[in-house]
């Protein structure tokens, strides 16, 4: 029998940090089942759902440690499954403007208010082709609650708007990302 884990990792980028998890993975007897990674400030760092035989987790756990002389650094958290969760309706959320501090924060803050859970996200700045002003871009995919009042809500990130200087879009499932 097989647990989940949650793998997170960090490395300064180069190649083979991959093959060097992966191949561990496999070593433990274990399969790597999905995954996001990117490379961020010069560093390589991701995420991954991995399956471990129950006879190897303590060399799995043991062997994350030793990661560590090859400048990856690597921790996992069984995973626990969680209770399903009532019924839920899916939408995205796309934002850009002029970059700031507090704007992710501001998002999810009103996001986290009302119920809504972001599953996905993914930010980036950019320089505006012209004047190289720096711009923020990010897009969720998000799980709204069957009660969530959507008109409430648009109410609410409209107000962020004006707060933020930015402009933010709620996509429902039919016209998500």
């Amino acid at each position: 029998m097989k647990s989940d884990f949650i793998l997170t990792f960090t490395s300064p980028d180069r190649p083979g940090v991959i093959e060097d998890l992966t191949q561990f993975i496999v070593d433990c007897g274990g399969n790597w089942e999905e995954s996001r990674s990117a490379r961020l400030c010069g560093d390589f760092a991701g995420i991954a759902r991995v399956s471990i035989e129950e006879e190897s987790i303590a060399k799995f756990e043991h062997g994350l440690r030793e990661f560590q002389t090859k400048g990856i650094f690597a921790q996992a958290r069984k995973n626990t499954p969680q209770a399903e969760q009532g019924e839920a309706t899916s939408g995205a959320l796309i934002c850009s403007g002029a970059d700031h501090e507090g704007i992710v924060s501001g998002v999810a803050s009103r996001l986290a208010a009302m119920g809504v859970n972001v599953e996905e996200m993914e930010t980036t700045v950019l320089a505006a082709p012209t004047t190289g002003t720096p711009l923020f871009q990010m897009q969720c995919q998000l799980t709204l609650p069957s009660d969530c009042d959507l008109e409430q809500l648009r109410s609410q990130l409209e107000v962020l708007e004006q707060d933020l200087a930015v402009d933010i879009e709620l996509l429902d499932a039919d016209s998500a990302l």
